[in-house]
């Protein structure tokens, strides 16, 4: 598998998972203050905000995955010999649990 599907297919996960936690979150909210407003307009300020988290997930996503662990991956994807996929795909995994805890 190429590093950019790789990285797409990772992305995609990390941006899904989350954006589900975010919709749960925000679908049952345990309060509201402020003025009184309607189930509609509560309904249309939820939405909004789930567009906006959404919309910077990606990135962060992008960052915690991609980014912050780059050197992590070099090392990962250079073992090269004897036993060299095992060690990789170990390395990748502890990548993939590192980000997705932080």
């Amino acid at each position: 598998m190429r590093e950019n599907e790789l990285a797409a297919r990772a992305k995609k996960a990390f941006h899904g998972r989350p954006s589900q936690s975010v919709d749960q979150v925000l679908d049952s909210p345990t309060g509201w203050e402020g003025k009184p407003i309607s189930d509609d307009e509560k309904r249309a300020i939820l939405d909004g905000l789930k567009q906006q988290i959404s919309e910077m997930l990606p990135a962060i996503s992008e960052e915690r995955l991609r980014k912050l662990p780059l050197a992590d991956w070099q090392v990962a994807y250079a073992l090269r010999g004897k036993g060299a996929t095992v060690l990789r795909r170990q390395r990748v995994r502890t990548i993939f649990h590192a980000s997705a805890s932080s």
